[in-house]
């Protein structure tokens, strides 16, 4: 169970999906609160370490980001270990679907799409679950492998430590939603992708051997990879 109310639910969650926001830009609006309750949900969050104000606007701390981890982007709470599912997804013309970033933590890496698998769930229908609510697409998936992520900060202290379910897709059909509250999504050759890889906070030398993998034609057969990542400029 999470120890936060509904009302600091909220302001987490829209604290999530930007880089700093205004008192009144942080009100969750839909709690129907007045701004005094507001304030002290606000000011409590400050005093727990989870949110910090820099340059007039509040934002999640290094605390913060650890915790909201836990939440996805409607504010609802996963304990850890978080199992999600990576969907490499290849279209006709041999192009990777990859989407940038628009939640933290690591803001603005741009990799394959990623979602929570739910209780009960198999990695192949959380693949196609995720992958046309994320980008409006359908696929036929089968799972291919697990990649444990152990993440740190420069400092040693754990980000996070999620578990991916691999699932593979091949000649998706629909019309690819650009921009979701998910991320940007977009089709990019494998040498690209591998470029943005390397740039990423979270670089996995993990996903950069699957590209590599896709890329030559070769097949995947089942893993289990396990990795330390020292996140850049967290």
């Amino acid at each position: 169970m999470n120890n936060y109310s509904d009302i600091q639910i909220s302001i987490l969650t829209k604290l999530l999906k930007s880089n700093g926001l205004k008192f009144s830009q942080a009100y969750p609006k839909e709690e129907n609160i007045d701004s005094d309750l507001y304030n002290y949900h606000l000011q409590y969050l400050t005093k727990r370490g989870l949110v910090e104000k820099v340059d007039g606007l509040y934002q999640l701390t290094k605390q913060g980001r650890y915790a909201v981890q836990f939440f996805d982007s409607q504010g609802n709470y996963y304990p850890q270990f978080r199992l999600s599912v990576l969907m490499f997804v290849i279209n006709q013309n041999n192009q990777i679907l990859l989407q940038k970033r628009l939640r933290h933590p690591c803001m603005g890496d741009i990799g394959v799409p990623s979602g929570k698998i739910k209780p009960g769930e198999t990695t192949v229908q959380a693949a196609s679950r995720k992958l046309q609510e994320e980008t409006g697409l359908k696929c036929d998936f089968k799972f291919v492998g697990t990649i444990r992520s152990i993440r740190h900060d420069s400092d040693g202290s754990l980000i996070e430590d999620p578990i991916f379910n691999i699932a593979l897709g091949k000649t998706p059909i629909g019309q690819l939603q650009q921009e979701t509250p998910f991320g940007l999504n977009f089709w990019t050759d494998f040498d690209t992708a591998i470029d943005y890889e390397k740039d990423n906070l979270a670089c996995s030398k993990a996903h950069i051997n699957i590209y590599k993998h896709l890329k030559d034609n070769k097949k995947i057969t089942k893993f289990s990879h396990e990795e330390t990542i020292t996140l850049k400029g967290y």
